[in-house]
Order: structure tokens, then sequence, then C-alpha cells
């Protein structure tokens, strides 16, 4: 597992080398939480988690990322997982209306003809026998996570004043990993399921994050939801290498 989440300039290295590689996204990321400053005097960094990425984003440059270490991607598009996840389809939540695929004409007021295609139905595969870069699958995280003082420990408010924050500047949890409470929320992998189908609510991981407070209730449940084609500015990722266990 990553020590940190991804910082932007890690980020932005891989997206670059992808985009001449047969690879295409859908957001180009953020520093941090540059897109929502409060402070016109505040400076963001490379070194701050990228953010405003969708899940699926975070999962085509794992792959990237994969084929750019020698590694074996381990995200595809279909059951036989033979083709690499390599394109991102261009999409934003507005264009989702609601029920039906591709949004028909009705949704938005359009003539018949002009419906357009939403994305909706993007299938992703995981194969986890592969050895490349992954996302963390949820019970991964939350059993890395460890036990720390998070009001002391992680970027969470009032401390992180709003923003995020370079990764690594807090104290690591007891397995040496850092931000694994604060800073941003992260993406992870659904371990019940086989594929992932678009616009299902999914799940991102952590305590809390640089605008909340670790005693905000976020349900029963040890970890958010988002729209996979979402792009927020409080939510990144970070990585695994190889099988989970």
């Amino acid at each position: 597992i990553s020590k940190t989440e991804i910082p932007f300039g890690v980020w932005n290295r891989v997206r670059a080398w992808a985009l001449g590689n047969g690879y295409a996204f859908n957001y180009p990321g953020d520093m941090g939480s540059m897109r929502i400053a409060r402070d016109a005097a505040d400076v963001f960094t490379p070194a701050e988690p990228v953010t405003n990425i969708s899940w699926y984003d975070a999962v085509v440059w794992c792959n990237a990322l994969s084929e750019l270490m020698g590694a074996e991607p381990v995200y595809f598009t279909d059951a036989a997982k033979s083709a690499v996840f390599r394109q991102v389809s261009p999409f934003r939540v507005e264009t989702y209306a609601g029920r039906g695929y591709p949004n028909p004409a009705w949704k938005k007021g359009l003539r018949q003809g002009e419906e357009y295609d939403t994305a909706l139905n993007t299938l992703v595969f995981f194969d986890p026998a592969r050895n490349g870069f992954r996302l963390l699958l949820v019970d991964e995280f939350l059993a890395a996570r460890g036990e720390f003082d998070i009001k002391a420990d992680e970027w969470v408010a009032p401390a992180a004043a709003g923003r995020t924050h370079p990764v690594a500047t807090k104290p690591a949890n007891p397995s040496g990993l850092f931000d694994m409470g604060g800073n941003v929320l992260e993406w992870a992998w659904d371990p019940e399921v086989s594929h992932i189908n678009s616009m299902l609510d999914y799940r991102i991981c952590g305590d809390a994050y640089f605008f909340e407070k670790p005693e905000v209730p976020k349900g029963s449940k040890p970890y958010y939801k988002e729209y996979t084609g979402a792009a927020r500015p409080f939510v990144g990722f970070r990585i695994a290498e190889g099988s989970p266990e």
C-alpha cells in the first residue's frame, strides 16, 4: 500500500505519459483543494493530494502506471479481462438526468434524434491475479487504517483550516501510512462486486477530510458514498500493488 495519497505531482507525471500512450481521462485533476480555495493568499503545491478526479480516472491512471512500470494492468472493459481499460468516457454528473441510457430526448428537452450518450453503462472489471497497481479494497483500507488520534494526527477541521496540505505532513499511523483519516477521502474498490456499473453510488474511504470534523455522522457504514463519475475537491486516492491478501 502506498504510504501517502497520490500527490498531484506524481499524478500529473504519469498522466502526461499516459496521454501519449493511448490513454484518455475525463478530468485533469487539481492540486488539493485549490478549486475551493477560500483565501486568495492560499498557495497550493504539487505535493498536495490530487483531487477533482472521478473513480474512472483513478483506475485508468492505475493501469497507466502499471504499463509505465512494466507491470500488468488490473482493470478491464470485458468480463474475459482481455481489453485493458484505457479510455475514460467524457462524462459529467450534470448530464445524468435519471433513468435511461443514453439520455432520451425528453430528459433535456431535446428533439427526437438528438439523444446523447451519458456513459452510464460503462463496465469495469478487476483481475486481482495481475501484479499491477490498483485501488485499495474497502476492507483493506479499514484494516490498514490502524488506531490514531484523529484530531491530533490528521488534517481535519479545524486544524486543517479548510484546505488540503502536502501529503505526509502529519504523523504516520502504526502501519507507517499517512493521512488515513484526513486530508482527503479516497476512492476504493468494493470487494462485494466483480465489476462496476458506472453511476452506482460507490464507496470512498476515510474518517473525515480537511473541511470536516471527525464527529460528523455519516450513517452506520465506515465509509462514504459517491457517484463513480463524479469529481470532488475533497476526494483523491492511494494505490496498492499486487493481489490483495
